[in-house]
């Protein structure tokens, strides 16, 4: 690894553009279209825009559940009717 990012060959091959990458996935994609046809997928892209895009709050599992606290100790503030 150069000490130097800008002296690097990371950055003078294999950095690239939009259309660079464009056009190595329509290069892979018609390579083998058998391939491609018999495992439709959706772009790789638009996956991870989706799963990026996801939050914690989109779960229906979030928030987790708090415990209920034992009668003994005043109710949680967020959920008051607990217990």
């Amino acid at each position: 690894m150069a000490a130097n990012y800008w002296e690097s060959t990371q950055r003078k091959h294999w950095q690239f553009s939009k259309d660079d990458l464009a056009a190595l996935r329509q290069r892979l994609d018609d390579e083998d279209p058998a391939l491609v046809h018999m495992f439709p997928l959706p772009q790789l892209r638009h996956l991870n825009i989706y799963f990026n895009q996801r939050t914690p709050l989109a779960s229906p599992f979030w928030p987790p559940a708090l415990p209920c606290l034992p009668p003994s100790l005043p109710p949680h503030p967020n959920h008051p009717d607990c217990c």
